[in-house]
Parts: C-alpha cells; structure tokens; sequence
C-alpha cells in the first residue's frame, strides 16, 4: 500500500459494460417489453426495480403504463400487431426519467378499466393483463388510474427494513414529486430512498442501484468500528499508528504529518466522519481488519451493495453504496440493537460533526437536526443520515448521484430533494 503517498491519481470514469449489441448498460434501462395480442398480456422487464403508473384514456382509447426512474434505451418503439381492435402498442421516452408504453385501441373500441390487472414476478419484472376490448363499452371521457398492488421493494422482503422496522406504505405523492424533481435535472443520474422512522412509510426512486460510494462508505465503517467498541474488542483510548501505507491524498489534513505519527483511536475516528480524512479512514479500516473482513460484516448486516474494494481514496469510485443499504444501516442504529444505547449515542454525535454542509443540510429548517455523511469524488455525489425532527416526525434520507464532473446541478439536485422531503414531513408535523 505504500503507493497512497504521492501517487497521482487519474480521475477515471466508471467503465461502460457491454452487452451482445454493443450498447452500453445503464443502471436504470429497460431491458425488454412485449405485447402478446393472443393473450392480451403487455409484460416489461428492466435491470432495476420500479413501480408502473397504469391509466385509462379515451379518444381513442389507450392504455398508458409509465414507468418511472426507468430509461428505454434503443429498444424497438413500435411492435407489429395483427388484432382488429388493437391499432398499435408503442413505447417512447415520455420525459427524460420515464419510459411510456400505450397500447392504443381503434376507434369505438373500449376497456373495463376493473377488469385490468397489474401483476409483478418481481420490482423489475411486470405484467399488465387487458380484459376484451368491446365495441361502443367503456369508452373513458376522462383519465380512470388502474390499481397498481403494493410490492415492496426487495430489500423489503421480509416485510421490514433491516428487519427492525415494519415496511409500511409508498409515501406515492413524495416518489412522484422526487420524479417530477429529476426531470428537471436530466443531466444527473440519482438514486434517493426516504423513510419515515415512526411509520416505514418510504419514497423510493432507483434505491437499489449500487453507486460509487464516495466518502458516505466512511458511514458504515464509523457504525463496524462503534459495535466492536461496543464488543470489547477495540478502545477509544487506544493508540493507532500512521504506517506509511495508510497515508492517502484528498480531504483531511493528517496527510500532511510526519509518517508514523501517533494518534487515539477516538481522534482518528471523529477525524474520519468530521473533515472526511481520507489518512484516518485506512487506519480505521486497517484496525479492523482490512476491506475483505468489512465486507463480510456489511454482508452480516443485510446490505447488498456496500463493498470496499478499494482504500482511500477511492476516485474511480469503485467502492460502492445504495441509498436501500444506508437507510438499513441507520434504521438498524436508530430501531434496533446493532449498536448498544451509548454506542448509538455516540454514532449520532460524531455524524453531527461533518463539515461539508452544502447537500443535504440547506434544505432543513430551523429547529431540525441532521446525522450524516456526504461524499463527493467529482463525477459522484452523495450525502446520507437522519433528520430529526421538532415534531418527532424523523426520516432517514440518502440521495447518491452521477453527474458530469463537478457540475453544481448535481449539488442543486441534492438541495432541491432535501427542501421537497424536508417539507412533506413538515407538512406531517401539522
């Protein structure tokens, strides 16, 4: 590891994976769609998990199924159908976050919107099974919203969130507006989870997608460190070593000491979370371990994407995150026993301390706190914790993103998410 200390470090983007028609793979895409005329079935398929928005129009009458957080990529937009009462089923991109499929009827032609069932194999895969088209029957004068069933996203599996706290409903409303929010900044790629702390109510746009990881993996690490103090097996009085090794470029200043400084462990820690110090991280890491013996603790947690693969600092961002294993994280601090009540206690107080307050924090009001951990690596933004609110109303939120290389919409995105939860749950406290 001796190479940390100087080494210049290209800034490299996230390698493109390729499939057999040699486009590349986007982390939201739909991966396939057909319309079977034979047994009136629409099936979509896509590589993450979404929830489909399904309505009747009329003039002539169309079945409209967006699917929101999901790109079509360069699918076929139009399938050739041989049915008399069916005119053309299409796809298209209706705005830069929302695949559209229609299957459009001919003229006089209807569907009993009660007769449409929305099924789901899974979050990713759908099925949209049509009643008989009638002549002159059920022809809508007015937009009709067809049921959609409730299915929790897959880390949910177990009908709970990190198996502390019961999954309660889609917060719709929140998930839609965070939609109508990412159109307006097409030029980020984002992944947002929100979760109401007393309820398991949650809004959820591309939660499971794995990002770069950034500085936010210092969060997870903070929590390993604290259940092992709480275990006996590690002290804050104890002394680490700055081994030469460990010594990393980027945010933090203890770089900048001689080698083999010597520093407590309860420094170190707070050195990591409060200015981001990339050196104090390795020595946190290489205290307990090593990456691999992380990993597998994360893993022991339930969290499916959180992987270090990579000491500090990581700028090709190949260290990874999703915004579903960082509400596990925090629920799991805040509702279960993953830490005891000092060491709860004490996480809550050194995520309080972080410095970078540009994300998440201009969107909360007076009287709110925040517990969190950002992370930025240029082309990948993130910021993470709990908002902890006057009326009780408390909610994790993580919002992790892609961007062009240090563009401030990405910033602005983060903002403008934060001020839209902050106020739902304002809105709850009434």
């Amino acid at each position: 590891m001796a190479w940390f200390k100087h080494r210049p470090w290209p800034l490299s983007l996230a390698l493109l994976l390729v499939i057999g028609s040699g486009d590349p793979v986007e982390a939201n895409r739909l991966t396939s769609w057909n319309y079977d005329g034979q047994r009136k079935i629409l099936s979509v398929h896509a590589d993450e998990e979404f929830s489909p928005q399904v309505r009747l129009i009329g003039s002539p009458t169309r079945l409209i199924v967006d699917l929101p957080g999901i790109k079509l990529g360069r699918l076929k937009t139009k399938r050739p159908v041989s049915l008399h009462h069916v005119k053309e089923v299409r796809s298209g991109q209706f705005n830069s976050q929302t695949t559209r499929l229609v299957v459009e009827l001919n003229s006089g032609y209807g569907l009993d919107p009660k007769q449409i069932q929305v099924r789901a194999t899974t979050r990713q895969k759908w099925s949209i099974q049509l009643p008989g088209p009638e002549p002159q029957k059920y022809l809508p004068d007015r937009p009709v919203d067809v049921a959609v069933p409730r299915v929790l996203p897959n880390f949910m599996s177990g009908g709970t969130i990190g198996g502390v706290l019961k999954a309660g409903d889609e917060m719709r409303w929140l998930t839609q507006r965070l939609a109508a929010l990412h159109s307006q900044y097409a030029v980020v790629d984002p992944s947002v989870f929100v979760l109401n702390l007393n309820n398991g109510d949650y809004a959820d746009l591309q939660g499971g997608a794995p990002f770069p990881a950034a500085s936010v993996i210092k969060l997870p690490i903070l929590i390993a460190y604290l259940q092992d103090l709480d275990a006996g097996k590690v002290s804050l009085d104890e002394t680490l070593v700055m081994r030469p090794e460990l010594v990393a470029s980027g945010s933090g200043y203890m770089q900048d000491l001689p080698d083999w400084s010597r520093f407590s462990a309860r420094y170190t820690l707070t050195q990591m979370i409060e200015t981001s110090d990339n050196t104090a991280t390795n020595m946190i890491i290489h205290r307990l371990g090593g990456p691999a013996y992380l990993n597998r603790r994360f893993q022991s947690w339930g969290l499916k994407d959180t992987q270090i693969r990579n000491w500090l600092p990581d700028l090709s961002g190949t260290n990874t995150v999703s915004s579903h294993d960082l509400a596990t994280v925090l629920t799991k601090v805040v509702k279960g026993n993953l830490l005891s009540s000092q060491g709860r206690q004490r996480a809550l107080y050194i995520l309080k301390l972080t410095q970078t307050r540009s994300l998440l924090v201009p969107g909360i009001g007076r009287g709110a706190s925040i517990a969190h951990k950002t992370g930025d690596i240029g082309f990948a933004l993130g910021d993470a914790g709990i908002v902890f609110m006057p009326g009780g109303q408390d909610y994790v939120i993580s919002v992790l993103l892609r961007r062009p290389y240090n563009d401030p919409r990405g910033r602005d995105y983060v903002q403008r998410v934060s001020k839209t939860v902050y106020a739902y749950f304002k809105g709850l406290n009434r």
